[in-house]
């Protein structure tokens, strides 16, 4: 029997023109902090845009914008994500209200799936998603969702992560998903064009190091014009071009 969610989850991203998933194959790399820059840098751009915070185990979008998840949003025909910052936001710490919600994959699969259902994002045409990390059922199963998404992958150019970006890129491109290109986090140089080439992925642009990020988090308006959103705001319109 299939499941009715499956079908509204399915139907309601399906109105959306632009799906971008950003990943990583690894925690701790940034993902969610560029996953907010570039739907606050298209919300600038004039875009309507929404962001999707889909990371049961450390959701944070809500922390970097300043959004408090004690009250649930606004109900009427589905969920109405919160505005905040020129943009939609929803995020699945308003059901674990920042606590840890351990699950087996059938249930995170089922919290996704309700969650997903029922979120109207109305007249968005980019939606970002910070997706949980790894490469594992959560992960794959939301692929399913969204196979014709403009993935966008951040990492960092240590060995570690460089290891986890090669199993990343070698499993989209078996899954032939559409890979936008990879932020390279941490990084004042280019360290990883040369890869990436080799690869045929696009090296979409590096952010370095930035020591007081942490001032600008919680704060949306210091968060917009913050010095991490100025080094990402080159690889955010890069994106914006290949996907139009």
């Amino acid at each position: 029997m299939i499941d009715p969610r499956r079908e509204a989850v399915i139907e309601r991203i399906s109105r959306i023109p632009h799906v971008i998933p950003v990943l990583s194959s690894k925690g701790g790399v940034g993902k969610s902090l560029t996953s907010t820059g570039i739907a606050v840098i298209f919300s600038q751009m004039g875009r309507k845009v929404g962001l999707l915070d889909l990371d049961f185990w450390g959701a944070s979008d809500h922390i970097i914008l300043g959004v408090p998840v004690d009250e649930f949003p606004e109900e009427d025909k589905g969920i109405l994500p919160v505005p905040k910052c020129g943009l939609k936001f929803m995020s699945v710490a308003f059901y674990t209200r920042n606590q840890p919600l351990p699950m087996r994959g059938s249930e995170y699969t089922d919290a996704l799936l309700e969650l997903m259902a029922v979120t109207r994002w109305d007249d968005v045409e980019y939606l970002v998603i910070d997706m949980p990390p790894g490469l594992g059922d959560p992960f794959l199963n939301l692929t399913s969702f969204f196979r014709k998404g403009h993935y966008v992958v951040v990492t960092t150019p240590s060995p570690l992560s460089v290891m986890a970006l090669k199993n990343t890129i070698h499993m989209l491109k078996e899954q032939k998903i559409h890979i936008v290109g990879v932020v390279e986090n941490m990084s004042s140089q280019n360290s990883l064009r040369g890869f990436l080439d080799e690869q045929g992925i696009r090296h979409l642009g590096n952010i370095p190091i930035i020591n007081d990020i942490d001032a600008y988090i919680g704060d949306c308006k210091k968060f917009s014009s913050s010095e991490f959103i100025e080094h990402l705001r080159r690889p955010a319109e890069k994106i914006a071009e290949l996907i139009g």
